[in-house]
Formats: C-alpha cells, structure tokens, sequence
C-alpha cells in the first residue's frame, strides 16, 4: 500500500506536531530479572555501559535546536540508579531550562540521601516499582515527606504488561493484529550508543533510524521512511514483525500520569502509619 505522509505529517524549524517525550538509556546495567522484562532474557548480569556525557551533550543539543521543552526520561531497560544519572540530570537542567526529568526504578537503592541527591539534580518524577519482598516500601516511613514530592510507588501486581514487541512470549498479545499504534508518534528511544531505536518495545533495537552519533535528532525524526512508518501505525498498519507481535496499541509510555493518588508515595507514607506498619 502506498502510503502519502506529506500531506498529514509537516515539520517546520521547530518540528511541530514531533514527539513529547524523550527515553535515553543513559546505563545498561540493571540489579534485578523481572519476569516481564526483557533483560530476563539475557544471561548473566548486565554489564555497566555508560553513555559518555558528550555524547548526551550532543543528544541535549540536538533536542535545545528544535526548542524541545517536554519531558526526558533516564530509563530504558535499566536501573538508572546504579549509574550517576544525578550528572545527566543536572546537564539536561542546565541546558534545556522548561524540560521534566523522570525515571523509574526498582527502589532497591533509593533511600533518603538518594532522594535528597536527585531533587538537587533536579529531577521530577520518580516511579519506584517493588519488585522484591524487601525495598523501598520498607524505607517509605522514614523519609520526610517533602522529599516525596513527585514520587510514586507500586507493587509489580500494579504494572500493566507489555510483551516488548513479542519479546517476551509469557505475556500474550490480546490487541487486533490491525490496532492503531501511537507510541511510536509520542517518543523518542535513544540506545546508549546513540542507536534510535523504532520505539520503547524494540528494547534491541531490531529495527533503528541510524544513530545521534551521526545525525541530528531533527534529520532523524524526519527521515521519510521514520515518518511514513509513524503514519502507517497511527492508521493500524503493522509492517514490521515487530509489531504485529507487539501487545502495546496506543498505551501511554507516560501511563504514571494515570497511577491514581494511592500511588503517590506520601499517600502510601500515610497510609503505613495509619495502619501503624514500617515504623
């Protein structure tokens, strides 16, 4: 089928209508195998890999080129904590003055002076998943409340899954083989090689629109065959393997706005004191 993006998709010097979010894996080492994670799949423990600052200078620059003022995600298939994320943060800070920062995180290694290190970087929002018996819960009625602004914790039994485009074959895909897709139109994946990869699923970046190392963010978001696949998701055509395997359609990748108020870390703080638990 032939497909026209022209007349749907336009981009200007400030690439309106471009993605509102920005995942850069910064580290690819992570503390823990969680069944519906991809990194369960890898055998041994992931090896620290750091993407070098200048390389994450040049990716802010790109981005500080077409006026980006959305939000900068540090995960990507990793435990961003086990990496000195605070330094990113606080360049993406400095550089680009109206962006959010965000990362989500097993919690096995927030506590307070974490939490104190990371509101001084400036970071946002914090998504603690607890995927172990023991963790962040566990330190939750010890930290001041002041420090929980922004942050959000749950269990694992409260994620929605996702199969990771086909991935992970314990997570079937219940969506029609012809859903719309609108993920790959919102955000931007960033390997920590500077590989951009089709989406947040592509957590191996089968599928890739070149490198940040080479191009700018802007010639890659508007490579013609980047946009034309945008377009032919947003319309339900699944080309690649990938997916038509995938069990995501148009999922937020930012769903943490959807977490009602319970899971707000000071609501849960209160509600452990309340039942007298953790203290």
């Amino acid at each position: 089928m032939n497909v026209s993006h022209h007349s749907n998709i336009t981009f200007g010097t400030n690439l309106p209508g471009a993605f509102s979010k920005i995942e850069v894996g910064i580290s690819k080492a992570c503390n823990l195998r969680c069944s519906y994670c991809p990194n369960s799949l890898i055998k041994g423990q992931s090896k620290e890999q750091l993407m070098p600052i200048q390389l994450f200078e040049k990716i802010l620059n790109d981005l500080k080129d077409i006026d980006y003022d959305d939000i900068i995600m540090f995960h990507r298939y990793n435990e961003p904590l086990l990496a000195p994320v605070e330094a990113y943060i606080r360049k993406a800070k400095s550089m680009l003055k109206n962006i959010e920062t965000e990362l989500f995180t097993n919690g096995t290694l927030l506590n307070t002076e974490r939490l104190k290190s990371l509101k001084a970087a400036g970071i946002d929002t914090i998504v603690v998943t607890q995927h172990t018996p023991k963790g962040f819960m566990d330190k939750l009625t010890e930290i001041p409340d002041k420090l929980l602004d922004g942050v959000f914790v749950r269990y694992n039994d409260e994620v929605v899954l996702m199969n990771r485009a086909g991935a992970l074959t314990n997570i079937p895909n219940e969506i029609s083989a012809n859903a719309p897709c609108a993920v790959v139109s919102r955000s931007m994946s960033v390997e920590t090689d500077g590989t951009v990869s089709l989406c947040c699923d592509d957590f191996d970046s089968q599928i890739n629109w070149g490198s940040v190392t080479k191009k700018s963010i802007s010639e890659i978001w508007t490579n013609e065959k980047f946009v034309k696949t945008r377009e032919m998701l947003m319309q339900g055509i699944r080309k690649f393997p990938l997916c038509q395997k995938c069990s995501r359609s148009s999922t937020p990748v930012d769903n943490w706005r959807r977490l009602p108020e319970s899971n707000a870390a000071l609501f849960r703080k209160k509600l452990l004191q309340k039942q007298g638990k953790h203290t």
